[in-house]
């Protein structure tokens, strides 16, 4: 148990190091430093769904809080509950708008079965006010978002 826990911290660290990922409200992201920062606060809510404990679905109850519309990208990628199977892709088969104060529904169907609980996170990317996101979510882990992923 502890040798897949470490594969999977590793496995984590390796991707947050080799896509260079920047906190969005980093003083310090590419386009702050260019004077390009983005206009409108990015503001939602989110939650993770699912239909069984164990299937190949991952459902992304999302809401726009904010000002500008929001596009979310049809991949996605998901780490089941209990960390054993890596990153699972995922595809929503469509990008999704959502204007600002609706929500909607995105259901990911996943590359494999995976175990659901509150340990899953789900990580999708999202086009708000001009500007690519990461935003990660999961019931134990919380919320967050990541600006210049690339």
């Amino acid at each position: 148990m502890k040798k897949k826990l470490t594969r999977v911290l590793i496995a984590a660290l390796i991707f947050a190091v080799a896509t260079g990922l920047v906190f969005a409200d980093s003083s310090g992201s590419r386009n702050a430093a260019e004077g390009n920062s983005p206009e409108s606060e990015v503001a939602f809510a989110a939650g993770l769904t699912f239909y069984s404990q164990k299937d190949e679905q991952a459902i992304l109850r999302l809401t726009n809080l904010g000002q500008t519309e929001m596009r979310v990208a049809q991949q996605a990628h998901y780490i089941d509950n209990i960390g054993s199977a890596g990153s699972i892709a995922g595809n929503a088969g469509t990008q999704t708008v959502l204007e600002p104060g609706e929500t909607k529904r995105i259901e990911f169907h996943l590359a494999a079965p995976c175990s659901h609980g509150e340990n899953s996170i789900l990580s999708f990317f999202f086009e708000y006010d001009g500007y690519w996101y990461l935003g990660k979510v999961g019931q134990k882990n919380g919320i967050e978002y990541f600006l210049d992923h690339d």
